[in-house]
């Protein structure tokens, strides 16, 4: 892996937009023709370094909430029409309207509001009022107690499968 030879601003500036981009340590290495631990070593003792990678992130993400706010709550916009009447070639600039996106409101809510708005569920799970069904096997044919095995049936009582010990050829 080449060094870079000097450290200057446009190092920084490359880190910036590297971080704008969601770059990882190791692809901003890459990028620098440095290894990782200099990109480690760069974030611990050269402030500007790690301002230019916070900044970065910081832009790409505030950018993202904006877009994602936005995308929630609608937004007003401008778009040039053009359109040909009688073989004149116009250009009109209109103003839209795009609505909310439920799914950008919701995402935003739980997000921003997680104790009112998180999407998860807790099930609480009791052992009351479950029955077991108990299976009396030495009726079952050797084939029959093959094919149980096969699907993965629980011995009666127990949570061991059925196994090839649990087959005893039957006598009738």
């Amino acid at each position: 892996m080449a060094n870079i030879t000097k450290y200057d601003s446009e190092t920084l500036q490359k880190v910036f937009t590297m971080a704008l981009l969601g770059a990882t340590d190791v692809q901003v290495a890459g990028v620098l023709g440095v290894s990782i631990k200099t990109v480690e070593y760069w974030k611990r003792e050269k402030p500007e370094f790690l301002e230019a990678l916070n900044r970065g992130k910081m832009e790409a993400d505030s950018k993202v909430a904006e877009a994602l706010y936005n995308a929630a709550i609608g937004y007003d916009y401008e778009e040039d029409i053009v359109s040909i009447f009688k073989g004149e070639v116009t250009k009109t600039r209109v103003k839209r309207y795009k609505h909310g996106n439920p799914w950008a409101s919701a995402r935003w809510l739980s997000i921003r509001q997680r104790s009112l708005w998180h999407e998860s569920q807790s099930i609480d799970i009791t052992n009351r009022n479950i029955h077991t069904l108990q299976l009396d096997l030495t009726a079952f044919s050797t084939e029959e107690l093959t094919l149980l095995k096969r699907l993965g049936m629980q011995q009666p009582n127990s949570d061991e499968p059925i196994t090839d010990a649990t087959i005893i050829p039957s006598t009738d």
